[in-house]
């Protein structure tokens, strides 16, 4: 999987992959606290996860 990439691809990968076993579990987040004094609920981590990825990118490039 890892042939062909370049070092920053491999740099990037990495890091991913150190919130793989957070991800793989199904995580969830207590919010019940919140939930009942705004409505408002967190969403799934799966939901958020490139946005996540997306952010490890750009902090990679500086």
């Amino acid at each position: 999987m890892k042939d062909g990439l370049s070092e920053k691809e491999l740099g990037m990968l990495n890091e991913i992959a150190l919130y793989a076993p957070y991800l793989a579990g199904g995580p969830e987040f207590d919010g019940s606290n919140a939930v009942s004094a705004t409505g408002l609920e967190a969403p799934p981590v799966r939901s958020y996860f490139e946005k996540m990825a997306g952010y490890i990118e750009a902090a990679e490039r500086r």
